[in-house]
């Protein structure tokens, strides 16, 4: 995927949904990240995550940001929303990019 001259809209938290997606790549946006995704709630199956990740096939290209600490389950994220094989998936279509924020707290 080809960046250069791109506008990016980042991941953010609480803002970044769907909606908010449209408007930005109505007044310009090329490329737009998702709000971080908890890779815990996707291993957990939770319903409300599901909505966060939800990509349509207008909103492309999309990336999701999946968050966490934990190695195993991260993996086991990406390979989910990747494919969109989570429980409660309701996307049209997978993203282009997984963007990984993981880190852990002291």
């Amino acid at each position: 995927m080809d960046f250069k001259g791109k506008i990016i809209l980042a991941p953010m938290a609480g803002v970044t949904d769907a909606p908010f997606r449209k408007i930005a790549r109505r007044y310009g946006a090329d490329y737009c990240v998702s709000e971080m995704i908890s890779s815990v709630a996707v291993h957990f199956k939770d319903r409300k995550t599901a909505l966060l990740a939800k990509t349509e096939k207008s909103d492309t290209p999309i990336g999701i940001q999946i968050f966490g600490h934990d190695p195993e389950i991260m993996g086991e994220c990406a390979y989910l929303v990747s494919r969109n094989e989570y429980e409660h998936c309701i996307s049209d279509t997978p993203p282009d990019i997984i963007d990984i924020n993981m880190g852990r707290s002291p």
